[in-house]
């Protein structure tokens, strides 16, 4: 579902939460690449797309 624009942590771990957001809140490279990347995946979902792909899916 992310694709590429995802920081992937351990749910259980809170060290593995921790650096995952301290990655993402940074002002590094990383951190902008990432919120980049998050930012061109989430232009892919649209409200059109879904309601192309429902209708197909209908038929």
């Amino acid at each position: 579902m992310a694709g590429e624009a995802a920081v992937l942590v351990d749910p259980t771990s809170v060290d593995s939460i921790r650096f995952g957001l301290e990655h993402l809140l940074t002002d590094t490279e990383p951190g902008r690449a990432a919120l980049r990347a998050g930012r061109a995946r989430a232009s892919q979902f649209t409200w059109q797309r879904t309601a192309e792909l429902t209708l197909v899916l209908q038929l």
